[in-house]
């Protein structure tokens, strides 16, 4: 029938796929460091710095690309807390049990003890 591709073998269909992407890679429609950058601008604003290095080093993000992305995301580390707290909570613990739900909400998205305690504790940013 007209139309139909031969089958191709699992080798011809990896170099088909490879060639492909390099030509992508060449016309710049293909980049890590820009997938690098969108992945890190879409989490920053619900996640912490320890989830979203995880989540760069399971893409394969090459280490250096990563520190520096995570270098720039440090500095907003607590006010990003803050906001995140804010939405969820908006207003300060009365008893343990409610600070430690508080704690453990902003731990699990990966933000670091110090910011959350800080942010639990009833520290605003600046």
């Amino acid at each position: 029938m007209g139309g139909e591709q031969p089958e191709q073998t699992p080798q011809a269909t990896a170099l088909s796929i490879e060639a492909v992407l390099d030509d992508f890679e060449a016309r710049g429609w293909l980049s890590d460091e820009r997938f690098a950058e969108a992945l890190v601008r879409r989490r920053s604003e619900r996640y912490g710095m320890r989830k979203i290095a995880d989540e760069l080093e399971r893409a394969g993000v090459d280490t250096k690309q990563s520190a520096k992305l995570l270098g720039a995301l440090k500095e907003t580390e607590f006010q990003r807390a803050y906001d995140l707290w804010a939405r969820k909570y908006g207003e300060k613990a009365q008893d343990q049990k409610e600070r430690t739900r508080q704690y453990r909400f902003l731990a699990s998205k990966g933000f670091g003890a110090d910011v959350v305690a800080k942010v639990i504790g009833g520290q605003c940013p600046d």
